[in-house]
């Protein structure tokens, strides 16, 4: 029995849905990890360009400590960002779109009926929610979780060595009366 023209119309147009969102996501994923690496290239050229300028040139302190502080800046706007972790999502999220595609194309029987249609839908819409709810655990920056690591990055580490005598405490080979 040959596959119905309704079949062939469910058939087509998830396949044509499966393949617009798998190149969306590769691009996303693409996008990401290019804005990861481009931010971490950036870091690093100005901390080479900052020794530079202090080293080589006759450049005020300033526009040296200015480059400085930039690679500090740039490594909490990426990290923050989470620019690896979106990018590994986005590409874990086209590669169960590709499978789905393939389940479809090359996958199905000669003559699929709609179940066989329903059941890649069905799991489709699976993946979207499970990944959907990954996202929210792993990838999502709120501001709250930022200035909690910019205040533990910031906190001013204690200048007194634990093995330094407090004020008030006798000190080795002396009494106090």
């Amino acid at each position: 029995m040959p596959t119905s023209d309704a079949i062939t119309k469910r058939i087509n147009d998830l396949d044509a849905e499966l393949l617009a969102v798998a190149a969306r996501e590769k691009s996303l994923a693409k996008s990401a990890y290019l804005w990861s690496q481009g931010l971490f290239i950036a870091a690093l050229l100005c901390s080479v360009a900052a020794a530079i300028c202090g080293l080589f040139f006759n450049i005020s302190g300033k526009i040296v400590g200015g480059i400085a502080a930039l690679p500090p800046i740039i490594a909490f706007v990426a990290t923050n960002l989470k620019l690896e972790a979106r990018s590994s999502w986005h590409y874990k999220k086209y590669y169960v779109l590709q499978a789905l595609h393939s389940r479809l194309v090359f996958q199905l029987p000669e003559n699929p009926t709609a179940d066989n249609v329903s059941s890649i839908a069905i799991d489709r819409d699976k993946m979207v929610q499970e990944l959907e709810e990954e996202w929210r655990r792993t990838a999502t920056t709120t501001w709250a979780e930022m200035l909690k690591q910019a205040e533990q990055t910031s906190k001013p580490r204690s200048s007194e060595s634990s093995a330094a005598p407090t004020p008030g405490s006798p000190t080795p080979g002396s009494t106090k009366p």
